[in-house]
């Protein structure tokens, strides 16, 4: 199911774990899905997200020397994937209504 389309969720839910997802969506649709990720939580349920440090949006070709796949994940992967990156300061204003453990 694409992550963008919550609307078929049933919550609550106890916890939402999004690793390695939601820096290839746009901002404004993630602040989308942060909202309706709030709203299928239960009260004292955890949200866990991962995201790429630093400024702006865009296409790149290859993955980075860092990416957990190791060479031979980045020698296979072909084309252009979108990446969004973010600032503590700007991920914690669109995080505002969690509370941040980590």
């Amino acid at each position: 199911m694409d992550l963008r389309n919550t609307d078929k969720c049933a919550g609550p839910y106890d916890g939402i774990y999004a690793s390695g997802c939601f820096y290839h969506i746009t901002k404004p649709e993630f602040v989308r899905c942060v909202l309706s990720y709030w709203e299928l939580l239960s009260p004292s349920g955890v949200f866990y997200l991962n995201m790429k440090k630093g400024q702006g949006a865009r296409f790149e070709e290859k993955p980075g020397p860092r990416y957990p796949g190791g060479v031979k994940a980045r020698e296979c992967l072909q084309g252009k994937r979108f990446y969004a990156y973010y600032q503590r300061d700007e991920l914690a204003s669109i995080l505002r209504a969690f509370e941040i453990l980590h």
